[in-house]
C-alpha cells in the first residue's frame, strides 16, 4: 500500500498533540514519515518532551537548536527495547531523550554492535541531569518491590 505524502501530512494533522508525540515517540515511522510528524509537531510548538507533562519547557523548545542539534550519547544498549525503557525514564524526569541506531539494532543485533550499539542520547545541556539518573537507575533506585 502506497500513501503519498499529502495523505501523510494530512493524516498527522488529525491527530491529536498527545497522539502525535506518541506516534514520533514509538520509533516505528519511516524517515520521510518522521520528517512529516516532527514539521508537524513543530507547527504547533511541541517538542517530544511533552509527553511527560503535558507541557513544553522553555529550553526545549523545537528551534531553540539545544534538543535537536546538540545530543551527546550518555550510554549504549545491545537491545533497543532497554534503551527505550530508559529513555521513557528521562522523559519522565522532563529530559528530552533520542534512541539511535534503534531501527538497525532491532532488524540486525549483530550490525547493530559492530556499528556502535544502540545509543541514548540527550542534549549536552541535559547530560549531568541525565547521568546521575542513570547512576540512580544503576543503584537501583527505581526497582520495582517483589510482592511475595
Amino acid at each position: 500500500m502506497e500513501i503519498s505524502t499529502q495523505e501523510l501530512i494530512a493524516q498527522f494533522r488529525e491527530l491529536s498533540d498527545a497522539a502525535l508525540l506518541e506516534r514520533i515517540g514509538a520509533g516505528t515511522l519511516i524517515p520521510l514519515a518522521y520528517d512529516l510528524a516532527l514539521q508537524e509537531l513543530n507547527a504547533r510548538g511541541l517538542t517530544l518532551s511533552a509527553v511527560a507533562e503535558g507541557r513544553v519547557p522553555k529550553e526545549l523548545e523545537w528551534g531553540s537548536g539545544e534538543a535537536q542539534d546538540d545530543l551527546v550519547t550518555v550510554a549504549r544498549f545491545t537491545l533497543p527495547l532497554q534503551a527505550q525503557v530508559i529513555r521513557a525514564r528521562l522523559e519522565t524526569e522532563g529530559i528530552f531523550a533520542f534512541v539511535a541506531g534503534e531501527h538497525l539494532g532491532t532488524a540486525h543485533a549483530v550490525m547493530s554492535v559492530a556499528a556502535g550499539s544502540v545509543q541514548l542520547q540527550v542534549p549536552r545541556h541535559q547530560e549531568a541531569a541525565a547521568k546521575s539518573i542513570l547512576a540512580a537507575i544503576d543503584r537501583g533506585d527505581y526497582a520495582l518491590e517483589e510482592e511475595v
